[in-house]
Parts: C-alpha cells; sequence; structure tokens
C-alpha cells in the first residue's frame, strides 16, 4: 500500500496537467516579459487559475514591474549593495529571471527559487536555460514555502506572493529577513481585507475591515498591521515604504529594523478608524471615544489598522521617474506610479482614508459631480493640501475638514 501511494503522490503533477489542460506533450507558449523569455505550458482553461498546471498571470506584469523598480530604486537609497533573494512561490521563475536580466547579475549574490509543484521546478529550469543562466548563485528548491525559507540562511529581499492569504507564511518570511532588508507581501484574498467578508477579516486578518469608499486603503493598512504584529513577535519593526492596492490584490513593500524600541514605536500607530455612512466624516478613535458622528449618527469602526505612512515619499518619486524611462514598463504603469508618488508627497499632512466625490454628492445632496483635478485644485486654491489617491479615480486625499470639501464640491466659498 505505502508503495502504492508513493507512485501516485510522483504521478499527481502529471495527471493534474492533463486533467486542467496541460501535458509534457502539449508543449508550450514562449511569452516576452521585459528582458525575459518565458516558456509558459499552454492551458485550454479560459481564467488565470491557482488550477493551472504552472501558474501564470500576464496580467501581474505591473506587479513585477513595480517590484523591479522598487529594488533597483532601493539599491541606491538604502545602499543595498549585493541582493540575497528569496522567491519562495516562483512558479515558471518569471520574476527571478526578470531580476537577474533587469537588475544584473553583478548586483544579485544570491537568488534562490523554489515551488512545491516539481513541474514547476522543472520549468524554472527549463526558462533558466531559455534566457542562457548559467546557476552558480542560483539554487532552485522543490518543497512547501515555509520549509524552503526555514532550511536558507537570512536573506534581504523576501517575496511573500501566494495566491490568496500570505499570513501562514509570514512568521518565516520575517525570521529570514535580514536588517534592512525588504520583505514584500502579497493578499489576493481582497474580500477579507475590504469587508466584503467580515468574519473572514477578523479571522485572518485580526481586524475588522470597513466596506465603504477607502475599504481598498484600509485593507492595505489592515495587512500591515498583520505584517507588523509578526515581526513584533521576533523583535524586527516592519516598516511599509510602499503599498498598494491594485486590481485583485494588496502588496506591501517593508524595511526591516530590529530593535524592541522601534517596535514599539510601530505598535503605538496601530489604531481604530471610526467613519460615518450618513455624511462621510471620518477619525481616528480616541481614548474614551463615543463612536458618535457630528451629525448625531453612530459611527462605524474599522481596525485596529496602521494608522501611519504608506511609502517612503523619496522611494515614490524615484520609482515613478525611473519607470517613465523604462520602455519594459507599460503607460497604465507608468500613470498609476505618478499618482501613487503625487499621493505620497502629501500623506504626511492628510493621514488615513479620502473622500470619494461620489459619496459627497450623493450624502450631502448635490446634483453636479465636479471632477477630481478640479477638486484637488479647488482644495489647493484655499489652502489645503490634496491630491488623487490611487485606490480610485475619484478619490480625494486632503487635510481639509468634511465641510471644506462639501463646500469645494458645492463651489461654494470655504
Amino acid at each position: 500500500m505505502e508503495r502504492y501511494i508513493k507512485r501516485l503522490n510522483a504521478a499527481a503533477p502529471l495527471l493534474n496537467g492533463l486533467f486542467y489542460g496541460f501535458s509534457m506533450a502539449s508543449g508550450y507558449n514562449t511569452i516576452i516579459e521585459g528582458k525575459a523569455r518565458i516558456a509558459v505550458p499552454r492551458y485550454r482553461g479560459k481564467d488565470v487559475s491557482s488550477r493551472m498546471p504552472v501558474f501564470y498571470n500576464p496580467v501581474m506584469k505591473s506587479n513585477r514591474d513595480i517590484t523591479l523598480l522598487l529594488m533597483a530604486v532601493a539599491a541606491k537609497l538604502y545602499g543595498m549593495k549585493k541582493w540575497r533573494i528569496a522567491d519562495p512561490f516562483a512558479a515558471t521563475g518569471i520574476r527571478g529571471i526578470r531580476m537577474l536580466r533587469e537588475l544584473g547579475r553583478g548586483s544579485i549574490e544570491m537568488l534562490k527559487m523554489n515551488d512545491y509543484s516539481a513541474a514547476a521546478v522543472a520549468l524554472i529550469k527549463k526558462n533558466l536555460k531559455l534566457n542562457k543562466i548559467k546557476t552558480g548563485n542560483i539554487a532552485v528548491e522543490n518543497t512547501e514555502a515555509n520549509k524552503f525559507l526555514l532550511n536558507n540562511k537570512g536573506f534581504n529581499y523576501v517575496d511573500i506572493d501566494p495566491f490568496g492569504y500570505p499570513g501562514i507564511f509570514l512568521d518565516a518570511a520575517v525570521k529570514k529577513t535580514g536588517y534592512k532588508g525588504i520583505l514584500a507581501v502579497t493578499a489576493t484574498d481582497t474580500s477579507a481585507l475590504a469587508g466584503t467578508a467580515v468574519a473572514a477579516g477578523m479571522r485572518k486578518y485580526l481586524a475588522t475591515p470597513l466596506k465603504n469608499s477607502f475599504m481598498h486603503e484600509t485593507g492595505i493598512r489592515v495587512l500591515i498591521r498583520l505584517v507588523q504584529l509578526v515581526g513584533a513577535m521576533h523583535e524586527k519593526a516592519l516598516l511599509p515604504v510602499f503599498s498598494y492596492y491594485k486590481e485583485h490584490y494588496i502588496r506591501a513593500f517593508f524595511m526591516c529594523r530590529t530593535g524592541a524600541h522601534r517596535v514599539d514605536e510601530l505598535l503605538g500607530k496601530h489604531k481604530e478608524l471610526l467613519y460615518c455612512n450618513s455624511c462621510c466624516e471620518k477619525r481616528i478613535k480616541q481614548q474614551n471615544d463615543d463612536e458618535k458622528c457630528g451629525c448625531g449618527k453612530q459611527m462605524a469602526k474599522a481596525g485596529p489598522l496602521w494608522a501611519g505612512n504608506l511609502f517612503d515619499k523619496r522611494l515614490a518619486s524615484e520609482m515613478a521617474a525611473a519607470a517613465g524611462k523604462n520602455d519594459n514598463v507599460d503607460e497604465k504603469t507608468k500613470t498609476f506610479l505618478k499618482v501613487v508618488a503625487g499621493e505620497a508627497a502629501n500623506e504626511d499632512k492628510c493621514g488615513i482614508g479620502f473622500y470619494a466625490i461620489e459619496d459627497i454628492c450623493e450624502k450631502h445632496g448635490i446634483g453636479q459631480q465636479p471632477k477630481t483635478a478640479e477638486m484637488i485644485k479647488r482644495l489647493r486654491q484655499k489652502g489645503y493640501s490634496a491630491s488623487a489617491t490611487h485606490c480610485t479615480t475619484t478619490g480625494v486625499k486632503t487635510n481639509a475638514t468634511l465641510a471644506a470639501v462639501v463646500a469645494a464640491t458645492q463651489q461654494k466659498g470655504l
């Protein structure tokens, strides 16, 4: 019986491939992404899915573009001389191979790619050969992600990019992220983070999400807090330097520092947020707060969540500038990074959340909805800080009061 089970386990990748539209005999498509050529298994399914024999999502090219831009700029800003990289969910190897081709092997001391799928590991090796990359400081492993991380020495770049919830990989990832290293974390279970699945959010992220116009920013902040809590257990202070929501996922990059005092400082910025569904008022909950809005309504509560900055504004600015000069980056991603850079430059003054213009119009009976650029212009003319947000095209981040925002929407004197 034991021998029979071993044979079934050995055959599982091939059987899965045949069932979902792929086998070694069915061949590959070769695609070009950035400076890399990647063989991707042909797949007869209509949608990108975790059921694919070796996962590849072309929509996530933007995610990989942003990662490469961040690493290139961070190397200069933070003095990263040599990268020691861990990619526990390598799949086709596209991320690691692009790092080798676009960051340059001279900037990479070590790259370790891993996947639980034997078919994926075989494909990674095939793609390394396709790109004429010799091994040496490159290793490809075939094991469970936590085991892969724990069995290796420390890294200064760890990328946790699973399909779904990242929480079960955080302890191992934090342990293996070194001082002044960068930890990247992706979550695709946005329903739990953004308030559609409240119970799941509380269970998995230890916080109450809130479904409203700025739910994805709230989701970013809930994810950041969870990562910081895991870091705190190891006296590692994980400061977010670039965090964003895009399409179907939330992603955050953290700079790792050590020391109990740094950890305590970050934990002191874990707060609860109050929001009024009747008038759009928002505020950080204070001690002995009655949670009532000025309009008399009971406010909804989100959190605890990270109430500090989402970005290092220098990093965001230089990433946007670098993207503008990079032919591998599409125009949509370049525009996205410009918006992020503007948001980052403004966030010190504006705090958590933003005002969605359509919500202000609906809640306050305003018939004509102004364009976002016009709203920003009106608020700035009155001396307020204001910028767009990357989370939605109709959101305005500002330090203006709600009354001032309503007046600007109505184009009344402030």
